[in-house]
Order: structure tokens, then C-alpha cells, then sequence
């Protein structure tokens, strides 16, 4: 078998701890983004209301 399937079919090296950090930064940071967008399509349909 080459090497380079050999490598492909070896299991994934496991760090459950960093990936769960990582994982949940990048879904706090996800969150924040998303509530900003609302925040600000919020104040631009009221933009749009008042004129």
C-alpha cells in the first residue's frame, strides 16, 4: 500500500480537549457575529419605518 494511503487510512490523531476549545470559541464568536446582524438589521428596519 503507498504511503501516502497508508496515511490517509490511519486513524485522526485525538486531542478532545483543544478541539473543544476550539470548537466553542469559534461558536461564541459565531453567536456574537449572528446577534450583531440581527442587532443591525433591527435598527435598520426601524430606519426604514420611521421615514
Amino acid at each position: 500500500m503507498p504511503r501516502r494511503v497508508a496515511a490517509l487510512l490511519k486513524p485522526a490523531p485525538h486531542n478532545p480537549p483543544a478541539q473543544l476549545a476550539i470548537a466553542a470559541v469559534l461558536l461564541a464568536a459565531t453567536s456574537l457575529c449572528a446577534l450583531e446582524a440581527a442587532h443591525d438589521l433591527h435598527e435598520f428596519l426601524e430606519l426604514a419605518h420611521t421615514r
